[in-house]
């Protein structure tokens, strides 16, 4: 979980890449920082709160693989 909140935080320090210092980041490096903050905060958080119960796992991967196909219907409409 914590390169996920390093992803998290990297996403919310700024929007573009002269908010970091010279040459840290670069535009496309930052666009995939932010599609992986959108999949950590809409599939993996939840996914990973919830995954301390063992009874639970087989239902939650099924859940996550249904979120993660209506997304995906969603997104490519």
């Amino acid at each position: 979980m914590a390169p996920a909140l390093y992803i998290l935080k990297v996403a919310l320090l700024g929007d573009d890449p002269d908010d970091f210092p010279d040459g840290l980041v670069t535009h496309d490096e930052l666009a995939g920082i932010k599609q992986m903050a959108e999949f950590i905060s809409i599939f993996y958080g939840p996914w990973f709160l919830r995954a301390r119960i063992a009874a639970y796992a087989p239902r939650l991967d099924l859940q996550l693989w249904n979120d993660m196909n209506c997304y995906q219907v969603r997104i490519h409409k």
